[in-house]
């Protein structure tokens, strides 16, 4: 009952919206030697997790602490995993998201800005690194241009020349 009352003000309050989080399927039961035909709802995650938030139990609690831990996680390194699903793969009939996981790291790693952040790392172990230096500086312009020739097949200056347009104001380059 009492998260029947938290499902109500759900929906009263405009949190969600019902026809698109809930939906009755017909379920057959036998009771008492006869089969019963029963209309019963099933709700979607969302609304799962906003009645979380809403019961006062220790379940409730059990699951705001889980939750509010998942969160501070996500908030603070901009990535939350469950390490323990991810190792152990799902049953057959369960979607595993395991490669698409994999393949968002792929592009993660390959950005620009982390394969410079990288090489600076290593090259600061260099006794003789100096990120003024004009050596330094010639050697990062040419490991950009190379990293932009393998992403597009064209150089910087190359790509430059070919998205500048002198009708948008500072010829449509931006920073």
């Amino acid at each position: 009952q009492n998260v029947t009352l938290h499902l109500k003000a759900i929906y009263a309050e405009g949190e969600m919206d019902e026809a698109a989080t809930c939906k009755e399927y017909l379920q057959v039961r036998t009771e008492g030697g006869r089969q019963i035909a029963r209309a019963l709802k099933h709700y979607s995650l969302p609304v799962i997790l906003a009645v979380g938030y809403r019961v006062r139990s220790h379940r409730g609690t059990q699951f705001r602490q889980w939750a509010t831990a998942r969160l501070n996680e996500y908030l603070v390194k901009g990535f939350t995993m469950d390490d323990e699903r991810l190792k152990n793969p799902p049953g057959k009939g369960h979607t595993d998201y395991f490669d698409e996981l994999l393949e968002r790291i792929r592009d993660i790693r390959s950005s620009e800005r982390r394969v410079y952040l990288r090489v600076r790392e290593i090259l600061a172990l260099a006794a003789d690194y100096s990120p003024s230096d004009p050596e330094t500086q010639v050697f990062f312009q040419a490991v950009q241009n190379k990293l932009h020739f393998a992403a597009t097949g064209k150089t910087a200056p190359e790509l430059i020349a070919e998205r500048a347009n002198s009708a948008q104001p500072n010829m449509g380059l931006t920073a």
